[in-house]
């Protein structure tokens, strides 16, 4: 095995260790509780994502349990990105290029966490994302071109973006990418008259049969919720697009973002059209710039949402750090410091999760609420009182404000009870239940008590009468930081 192998697999299986230590010592967050709340069924598709990771859940509750182990599945294919990551740039700029690209890619701190091991979308659309653009590159740039190459090869490429349609709906912007450095290239112009890539979106447009098949079914409600979130509202939001920018160099942390942003400008600027380079500037430019700008018209976005993109511009920084020869011990620093910072905020972010110490340096008078407690499992809720009222026959459903304190209620109890949610916006939940099979039987809200009052009466009209009112409070280390209040119905 040669060096360079032998470097990828120890970054690897180094950084791989650290997710696992992190798997098992945080708490599920508000999107890996909903996801595992639907993900106890299996569908087509479902409202918010297509259903890739939700069915990756599936098997992995039923493998590994409802505990933190259901993210082993998550944290392996993670593994096989990174992998695949290192491949593609060693295919396209060298072995050199390929470990910095890698250690890159690893300390930064979205894509050690998120994609990294949670039980979300991010997971398999990067794995899947990295294999297309590996079989991209060998089919552009081939090693021994030949006259026969292409059919297998896009039949692979269609193979991957539609499983990477599975995982989420951005994967389109690959797509995009793609067709703008063809149609770019003098070079590889001609494969817009070649079969083989039509071939390969047959298969693509195949594999997405059951989120087209569930969306028509429910009136393609999937797709005019995310497509709706870029619709225009009448005004500029210059904030939005201000957040969603700090917001990125905050995921990507500020040491990794100041020089990948450099390197896609260098490398990019004094590219030819038909290069390796610009074809990485291709796949990485759509999602940057659309979930960036987006927001200055449409909803308020995510900074998460452009991290496909980014994902794409490491094996331009590993290529453009390869060629600092003079400046390797500045970038040997860089790395230490790098790996350094990442597990000091890691260890900061764990300790404060799991004892909500920050609150104890905020001075009184101040509102303040912990980011961590979203990682925070309500767990307590399962044994409590407020589940089974004095001389009350069990409730037949829980009724939540919304779809996140409604997914951390069904991750608490284990789906033992149905859980609705009585809202504008309930996602999944609207089509896991019909509360017409609940008429005339008795049900429990769960809210928050700084929102009970209005809650109660806000469901007066679905209720016959009302039980009094009892609170439960939910914390760390013998502290009250989440007051539920129940109310039979």
């Amino acid at each position: 095995m040669c060096k360079p192998t032998v470097g990828a697999l120890a970054i690897i299986s180094a950084f791989t260790a650290v997710r696992i230590v992190l798997m098992l010592t945080l708490g599920f967050g508000i999107d890996e509780a909903y996801t595992l709340a639907h993900a106890r069924e299996l569908r087509w598709s479902y409202f918010d994502h297509p259903p890739l990771h939700l069915w990756m859940a599936y098997y992995a509750r039923l493998i590994f349990g409802s505990g933190p182990a259901v993210r082993i599945p998550f944290v392996l294919l993670f593994a096989g990105t990174g992998w695949l990551c290192f491949s593609l740039t060693r295919y396209l700029f060298g072995a050199r290029a390929g470990l910095w690209a890698l250690f890159a890619l690893n300390a930064s701190a979205f894509f050690t966490l998120s994609p990294g091991g949670w039980v979300v979308p991010d997971g398999p659309l990067l794995f899947c994302l990295a294999a297309a653009a590996v079989m991209a590159a060998r089919i552009l740039f081939p090693d021994h071109p030949s006259s026969a190459a292409g059919w297998w090869e896009w039949s692979l490429v269609g193979l991957w973006l539609g499983l990477a349609g599975l995982s989420k709906y951005s994967a389109l912007l690959f797509v995009l990418g793609l067709l703008i450095f063809i149609l770019r290239s003098s070079e590889h112009r001609f494969w817009i008259w070649r079969a083989a890539p039509y071939v390969g979106a047959v298969i693509t447009l195949s594999l997405l049969f059951p989120v087209l098949l569930w969306n028509y079914e429910n009136r393609w409600v999937s797709f005019v919720f995310q497509g709706g979130r870029g619709l225009a509202t009448g005004r500029f939001h210059f904030q939005y697009v201000l957040s969603i920018i700090v917001g990125q160099i905050a995921l990507l942390l500020p040491w990794i973002m100041l020089p990948l942003t450099t390197a896609m400008i260098q490398m990019g600027r004094c590219s030819r059209p038909e290069s390796p380079v610009r074809f990485l500037v291709c796949l990485a430019l759509p999602p940057i710039v659309v979930f960036t700008v987006i927001p200055l018209w449409g909803a308020r976005g995510l900074p998460h949402w452009p991290m496909p993109g980014w994902f794409f511009g490491f094996p331009l920084l590993g290529a453009w750090f390869s060629r600092i020869r003079r400046e390797t011990i500045i970038l040997r620093r860089w790395s230490i410091v790098s790996a350094g910072a990442l597990c000091g905020l890691l260890l900061v972010g764990v300790t404060m999760a799991s004892s909500g110490w920050s609150r104890l340096i905020v001075p009184d008078g101040i509102k303040y609420e912990d980011p961590t407690l979203e990682s925070f499992n309500w767990t307590d809720l399962r044994e409590a009182r407020l589940l089974q009222p004095a001389g009350s026959r069990p409730p037949a459903f829980i009724i939540a404000r919304n779809w996140m304190d409604g997914g951390k209620i069904d991750q608490a109890l284990g789906g033992r009870i149905p859980v609705m949610i009585f809202s504008d916006d309930p996602r999944q939940f609207a089509f896991d239940r019909n509360s017409n099979d609940y008429l005339g039987q008795d049900g429990i809200i769960i809210v928050k008590s700084s929102h009970a009052a209005a809650e109660v009466q806000r469901l007066g009209s679905f209720f016959e009468s009302f039980g009094k009112a009892e609170t439960l409070s939910l914390g760390r280390r013998g502290t009250d930081e989440i007051s539920l209040t129940r109310v039979l119905g």
